[in-house]
């Protein structure tokens, strides 16, 4: 497995996202910030595409929505640093994939078995 550095997440206030310590500004507008944060927040099961374009785009028709939302996708991915390691995307479902490493709880600690972390403890 190729080394995956360190995302911390902050989702308290203002969504903060560092890469190896540095800010990741392309990921300032409100939409990325929502679906990142969704992912983050629903980590434990994958989520269905269908679902995440009408919770995201619920105004437009669905065929419009699924283009959306796999545009939005291809965006992200580009934006995340390492993002294979984080999210994954297959046809049917988006999951972020950090998880606590075993023996610990959100409160114990906040830093994800594959060096992702969230101001949360995801």
């Amino acid at each position: 497995m190729p080394h995956s550095g360190q995302l911390r997440i902050n989702l308290f206030g203002h969504l903060r996202l560092t890469f190896e310590n540095q800010p990741i500004a392309s990921l300032r507008t409100d939409r990325y910030q929502s679906l990142l944060a969704y992912f983050v927040l629903q980590a434990r099961s994958p989520q269905p595409r269908s679902q995440l374009a009408g919770l995201f785009w619920p105004d437009i028709p669905e065929a419009k929505t699924k283009a959306s939302l796999r545009q939005e996708l291809y965006r992200l991915k580009k934006m995340l640093p390492q993002a294979d390691q984080f999210l994954q995307v297959t046809a049917k479902t988006v999951q972020w994939l950090p998880q606590l490493p075993p023996n610990s709880s959100p409160s114990q600690s906040d830093t994800c078995s594959n060096g992702a972390s969230s101001g949360m403890g995801i």
